[in-house]
């Protein structure tokens, strides 16, 4: 919808009302100190997606679609700390994007956020389709590399290519299956938009292991709890793939 030249946010409120939970949220993150400047709370679903915007919008919708549609087979605790975890990268991944100079930024910063709300999808998929015990195997401490090895070891395939294998299939744009295929690879080997995602990954296990909701990520975004030092940030993952491609 957000692609159609005829589109605009009348369309997406209508959208968002077929949905309950996604109209709950919209209407929530509306109403948050982030976008809350007067004392008016409103309850309209168009006053909402104006406040907000359609690209936020969007965004809520679709992690509540996933959520919704990814039923994991593992406790209720672990499906918020994954879900929870997606939006914490996809939302950093975003905001160090837009601290990116532009002159450096080779990739289309709108798909970033879907790059890295994706970015486990294959973790997901090999819970769902592979293995029903997936998540007692593998624990989210497992850094990227060890838990890569051990999926290889036990599947023949690790999440980061069966995320992109599947994410072909469903049509996704290019961009953004290298964005999953690659967001383990070495900073200095990977794409640009797939290296932003993997330093927005180390960011969310180092500063967001205890937000295990999306309501308790949002509100750590809005206090710059996770990310106060975006441009700092960035100029760490330049220099690490300019070291990396020097060597």
């Amino acid at each position: 919808m957000l692609s159609h030249p005829n589109s605009d946010a009348s369309d997406l409120a209508e959208v968002v009302r077929t949905d309950i939970a996604t109209t709950a949220m919209v209407l929530k993150e509306a109403n948050s100190s982030r976008y809350l400047r007067s004392k008016r709370k409103i309850g309209d679903i168009d006053e909402a997606v104006a406040r907000l915007g359609m690209d936020e919008v969007a965004q809520i919708a679709m992690v509540i679609s996933l959520v919704q549609g990814f039923r994991l087979p593992t406790t209720e605790h672990n499906v918020h700390l994954f879900w929870s975890h997606a939006f914490l990268v996809a939302s950093l991944s975003s905001q160090l994007t837009k601290a990116l100079p532009d002159e450096e930024c080779d990739f289309n910063p709108h798909t970033i956020f879907t790059g890295g709300l994706l970015h486990d999808i294959g973790r997901a998929l090999l819970g769902l389709r592979i293995d029903q015990k997936y998540f007692s195997h593998f624990k989210a401490e497992m850094d990227g590399v060890s838990l890569l090895a051990e999926e290889r070891r036990s599947y023949g395939v690790d999440h980061a290519e069966a995320g992109a294998v599947v994410m072909e299939r469903w049509a996704f744009p290019q961009e953004m299956v290298t964005m999953v295929a690659q967001h383990h690879m070495p900073i200095g080997e990977s794409c640009l938009a797939a290296a932003v995602v993997q330093w927005a990954n180390r960011l969310a296990h180092l500063r967001g292991e205890r937000l295990d909701t999306t309501e308790k990520v949002s509100a750590a975004l809005v206090s710059g709890e996770v990310l106060s030092d975006g441009e700092a940030q960035i100029a760490m993952l330049l220099e690490e793939r300019l070291g990396a491609q020097i060597f």
